[in-house]
């Protein structure tokens, strides 16, 4: 459920200085309309990077630890991450604040509740820019984490999709 939003307080001029940086862009537009709400028209605007890859990433850096590392964590699933893959292969993360946080940013959305919870990238472009945030070490230790994960809890899987293991070891 979304809150009622209250409109925003900005002027003319800064409104065209967005609508210019956004260049008819969505997804650019909906990000620095956020940097407004969050900060304020005067700090977002000053401070709006010329991509929206730089948007995204700037968001992702000022989440909490654990929140980051869930949502870097399951941007190595891919863009859809079952819950259950979530908690089997990262135990360690405080999973039901972080995903609630995940979700009030409007970064991840669960898409599915039954038989289990499935949570979406609320866009490819987010789920790369926090895959890309991870150092490329880090990266293949978390492939290599899932496709374990994926052979000791989920042989199942493994049996219909091998293909998604493949690409984990790889």
């Amino acid at each position: 459920v979304h809150k009622a939003l209250q409109p925003l307080e900005i002027s003319e001029t800064q409104l065209q200085e967005l609508l210019l940086k956004a260049e008819g862009n969505p997804l650019f537009l909906e990000e620095v309309t956020r940097m407004v709400r969050e900060h304020g028209a005067q700090d977002a605007l000053s401070g709006v990077s010329d991509t929206i890859q730089s948007i995204i990433a700037s968001r992702i850096d000022r989440l909490p630890a654990a929140a980051k590392h869930l949502l870097q964590a399951a941007a190595v699933f891919g863009k859809d991450v079952p819950s259950a893959w979530l908690r089997a292969a990262f135990p360690e993360i405080a999973m039901p604040q972080s995903l609630a946080l995940l979700q009030h940013s409007e970064l991840l959305h669960e898409t599915a509740f039954f038989p289990e919870s499935v949570y979406t990238f609320h866009h490819g472009l987010t789920q790369e820019v926090a895959y890309r945030s991870l150092l490329h070490k880090t990266r293949q230790e978390f492939h290599s984490k899932i496709a374990r994960m994926f052979v000791q809890d989920f042989p199942e899987m493994c049996q219909r999709q091998p293909e998604l293991l493949a690409h984990h070891y790889t």
